[in-house]
């Protein structure tokens, strides 16, 4: 999502067009179902569900993002976009590596930061982790 979104920003192309292949046309308000939000599959361990996509010219992108349990072992996978990020948890718990500081969060947390610092989160206890992230 992140390599998306520069590419969205730099060409100014709507990240719904490169993420799902249509364009936003919605400019007073948008709804979305629960569950019925565009998803898309980053990684068979990462699923990002947009909760805006067919709102044009958006200044943040939300999304319920699922995030599937991993090998204790298994590398953190690190991302960095500009702008900043707000997540919330929804169900589960989650540890958040930003810049190599762990933070682990539980349903309910959520925590502000700058998202140009490499960051990465992983689902704890074996269990799957939602939570909400706003991207701006």
């Amino acid at each position: 999502v992140s390599m998306l979104q520069k590419i969205a920003r730099t060409y100014n192309i709507a990240l719904d067009a490169l993420m799902f292949g249509e364009e936003p046309k919605m400019s007073s308000y948008f709804v979305t179902r629960a569950g019925k939000g565009v998803s898309i599959e980053r990684t068979k361990a990462y699923k990002y569900q947009s909760l805006a996509s067919g709102f044009m010219n958006r200044t943040a992108d939300p999304f319920i993002v699922t995030v599937e349990p991993k090998a204790n072992d298994e590398p953190i996978h690190y991302n960095q976009h500009n702008g900043q990020e707000f997540n919330l948890v929804i169900e589960g718990r989650m540890l958040i590596n930003i810049e190599g500081k762990e933070i682990i969060l539980n349903q309910g947390d959520s925590i502000y930061f700058n998202s140009k610092l490499p960051h990465g989160m992983k689902a704890l206890d074996g269990k799957t982790v939602r939570f909400l992230a706003v991207i701006m």
